[in-house]
């Protein structure tokens, strides 16, 4: 049975000079702290910002948005969407990165999330997507 879970999902600005290393210890750092406080989701990067969708528990998904807040590695950080869905889109996933997996099902699986969105958060998504996945 689906468990109402709290869905975050925010964008922001990555400090200048960002490099896919820096993404790959951020990915390392967030599957390990999401791993054991029941968070899932996706994390994208353009190469200027990034957009994350967070998914667990109310207090784990604001214990993790507090702490990414506090991060030094973005700014400018901006909620699109937080509440509360029934299950998980990113289950499997302590942090899906769409570069690094060989699992196609990442788009599909965004577009559920999208089908009610507004149109500005599509084509966010859709930006980041076409920037990641090629």
């Amino acid at each position: 049975m689906n468990e109402p879970h709290r869905r975050l999902i925010y964008s922001s600005r990555s400090i200048d000079g960002t490099t896919l290393a820096d993404v790959d210890s951020i990915l390392i750092e967030s599957r390990m702290r999401n791993g054991l406080d029941g968070i899932t989701g996706l994390l994208l990067w353009d190469g200027r910002s990034f957009m994350q969708i967070l998914e667990g528990s109310s207090d784990a998904v604001q214990n993790a948005f507090d702490r990414i807040s506090e991060d030094e590695r973005h700014s400018g950080m901006i909620v699109h969407q937080d509440g509360l869905h029934l299950g998980r889109v990113f289950g499997e996933w302590t942090m899906a990165y769409p570069s690094n997996s060989r699992d196609d099902t990442i788009p599909g699986k965004v577009a559920v999330i999208l089908r009610n969105a507004t149109v500005e958060m599509r084509d966010l998504f859709s930006r980041h997507l076409a920037g990641r996945l090629r």
